[in-house]
């Protein structure tokens, strides 16, 4: 008996670290690969439902013909007014966000300097927007398979946390105005409530394997 409670004691402990490790580095909350041609996330806990889109820009999934390979989006300014597009998710039962992508100036031309990104947030639907207070970060023009890659720390912009609609607007300045993006990723952590569950249904679990595992010792 005395082998069972060790058993059932190293089950529940073991559990509850890989959910508590598992918290701490986050989760795919809505991924955008554009492969499938579609504005719609493709990956994450919001595939399908989280989007892009854009109020003013033309955005259109283009196979860049760069040497690389698959889609990516292509942000098309409008004849007047500011290109850029945004990020729709819900941020219900998350915090401690971050933000990574890669991307570079397209049309791919040696005559096209870098374009700058300005990124902003949204929690009512676009009617307004706040600066993220992210360090300048620069589209590059750079022709050939070579995509720069662009991560964001976005744990210290706590009024996302736990918003029910979110949007992230990148904002494009320069010559061209117009850049291409690919592996859109938008990551997080669960809220201490819904952490809470897990380890309680994970906890559930550890002893309902013990049960059995003393159940067989007696048999």
């Amino acid at each position: 008996m005395k082998t069972v409670l060790q058993r059932m004691l190293a089950v529940s402990v073991g559990l509850f670290g890989f959910s508590v490790t598992w918290a701490s580095y986050g989760a795919l909350v809505a991924g955008w690969t554009f492969d499938g041609q579609s504005v719609s996330a493709d990956q994450g806990a919001q595939a399908g439902s989280a989007t892009v889109g854009s109020s003013l820009s033309t955005l259109t999934t283009i196979n860049p013909g760069d040497g690389g390979s698959g889609y990516g989006l292509r942000v098309i300014p409008p004849v007047s007014g500011e290109s850029s597009f945004y990020l729709s998710f819900s941020g219900a039962g998350w915090s401690g966000f971050s933000l990574s992508y890669s991307g570079k100036v397209y049309p791919f031309a040696s005559n096209l300097g870098n374009v700058s990104q300005a990124w902003f947030y949204s929690l009512n639907g676009g009617s307004s927007y706040n600066p993220l207070g992210l360090a300048p970060a620069d589209l590059v023009n750079s022709a050939g398979s070579s995509w720069p890659t662009f991560s964001f720390d976005l744990s210290s912009v706590t009024p996302l946390n736990n918003q029910s609609s979110i949007l992230l607007k990148d904002v494009l300045t320069g010559n061209s105005q117009q850049g291409v993006f690919d592996n859109i990723q938008i990551s997080a952590v669960p809220e201490p409530v819904n952490m809470a569950l897990v380890v309680f249904g994970l906890c559930i679990a550890g002893v309902c394997l013990g049960r059995r595992v003393c159940a067989r010792s007696l048999a």
